[in-house]
């Protein structure tokens, strides 16, 4: 069972509170695992008649469900996940990772191709809507981080978990400021030389930077969903590559470790080459 974002809540309250007591005639789990992404951090309703739980309710946090459960967060997804953090977990009933992506953002430029377009939108609610109005900072192009390689990887290790029994690798959560869950998006991660946080699931796109990854924009709510990059100048880039030549051998290398470890597909490492060859910007 998989799910983004709402209906990720719905697999995570199914998977912590049904997986274990909904079996088939002969006691099996009716699913073999979950992987689900961007879970709210509150109680999605099973009826109207019960109030939600209170923030801090352990049962807000995954349960043990009798088979593996990936939970991947953006780091978008942290301004208001934090509470929903719990240990990895091995031992049957309780068979758990979760991964928070440096850099990524709840809603990416591969998601919203699925979205209406501003046409569509505009005959649907009778006005042109813009689901950043309100946020800031302004002006800002989408973020394109490219946060379906994390994904690949993550849906890899859940299939050799449950058809091998090998259990995936885990990984460091994001490393926070002080109080981070206080601060606002920009500054609540404890930041590298380059401005992108520490700690997580790490990508080329944050190892081997052209730019500064912020997973969420301050403001509203609906704030939280929309990231975006800030691209590095010409000097920056420079200092840090040289020439386009290196910084493509530089994504690539790191390409190669990511994947050795398990964080990149074969087939997604060398996509990562291969973007780092078009990325406009980079040094000629």
């Amino acid at each position: 069972m998989t799910g983004q974002s709402q209906t990720a809540g719905y697999a995570r309250l199914y998977a912590t509170l049904f997986s274990r007591t909904e079996v088939t005639d002969d006691g099996k789990p009716l699913y073999d695992a979950y992987l689900y992404s961007g879970s709210p951090p509150w109680q999605v309703p099973i009826n109207q008649c019960r109030k939600d739980l209170p923030p801090g309710d352990p049962r807000l946090i995954t349960g043990p469900a009798g088979v593996p459960v990936i939970e991947l967060f953006a780091q978008g997804d942290l301004v208001s996940n934090i509470g929903t953090r719990r240990p990895d977990a091995d031992r049957y009933p309780d068979m758990f990772r979760r991964y928070e992506v440096a850099g990524a953002s709840h809603v990416d430029s591969w998601e919203m191709r699925s979205f209406p377009s501003s046409t569509d939108a505009e005959r649907a609610h009778g006005r042109l809507t813009d689901n950043a109005d309100g946020c800031s900072p302004k002006l800002l192009t989408p973020s394109d981080f490219p946060v379906r390689y994390s994904f690949d990887a993550a849906w890899r290790f859940l299939d050799i978990w449950v058809r091998q029994g090998r259990s995936p690798p885990h990984a460091p959560p994001l490393q926070l400021e002080p109080e981070g869950g206080q601060l606002p998006p920009d500054r609540m991660f404890v930041l590298d030389a380059t401005g992108n946080a520490k700690g997580g699931v790490r990508t080329p796109a944050v190892d081997v930077p052209t730019a500064r990854w912020v997973g969420a924009r301050s403001g509203p709510f609906r704030c939280m969903f929309y990231g975006y990059g800030i691209p590095f100048d010409a000097a920056t880039l420079r200092t840090l590559y040289g020439d386009h030549r290196q910084y493509t051998a530089k994504v690539r290398a790191r390409a190669a470790e990511l994947a050795v470890l398990g964080w990149l597909t074969r087939e997604d490492a060398a996509a990562s080459g291969r973007d780092a060859e078009l990325t406009p910007g980079t040094p000629k």
